[in-house]
């Protein structure tokens, strides 16, 4: 189901058709040792559908961004987290906001973010809290879009030290 459309794109559900095409954009934005797998995406995919949102060019049709996460019945993002779902927990442990080079700096991430915050919480009522890792203390694009920061996270993923941030329903 669509749920935004714009000049250039629409945000909707992704799914498995979608899936060399994520992990591509996935292969091309981070380090490998903080990409997730093919495998891990498409677990996600399968397993969290719902809180699995795309970002397509309407010329082309290609997915173009994404923004991925899994539920917890944990209070807090745990190293587990990345890698379960559980359908009824009320924390929401955001993956991924990421978008093809190209079409960076344009919008688009913001957008997306919105949006799929704004979707999860209007047909989710289980999510109590939205929570992510960042590695950059501003997290500018996520402060932006309604996120606080918590502070360092205990979380290890990869070499660089993360920092927590997330957004509580009202």
């Amino acid at each position: 189901m669509v749920s935004y459309i714009s000049d250039s794109f629409i945000i909707e559900e992704g799914s498995l058709a979608d899936l060399d095409r994520i992990h591509s954009i996935e292969a091309a934005s981070f380090p490998e040792d903080e990409a997730a797998s093919k495998q891990n995406l498409e677990y996600r995919l399968k397993s969290a559908t719902p809180f699995f949102r795309v970002a397509r060019d309407k010329m082309t049709g290609l997915v173009v961004a994404y923004v991925c996460g899994t539920c917890s019945t944990a209070e807090k993002l745990q190293h587990e987290s990345m890698f379960e779902h559980e359908p009824h927990g009320g924390l929401l442990c955001l993956h991924s906001v990421t978008t093809e080079a190209s079409w960076r700096r344009k919008g688009l991430a913001t957008a997306l973010l919105r949006n799929y915050v704004d979707h999860i919480l209007s047909t989710q009522p289980q999510i109590k809290k939205i929570a992510l890792l960042t590695k950059f203390k501003s997290g500018g694009l996520y402060r932006e879009c309604g996120f606080a920061m918590e502070g360092p996270s205990e979380v290890q993923h990869g070499q660089e030290q993360w920092y927590e941030m997330s957004l509580s329903r009202k």
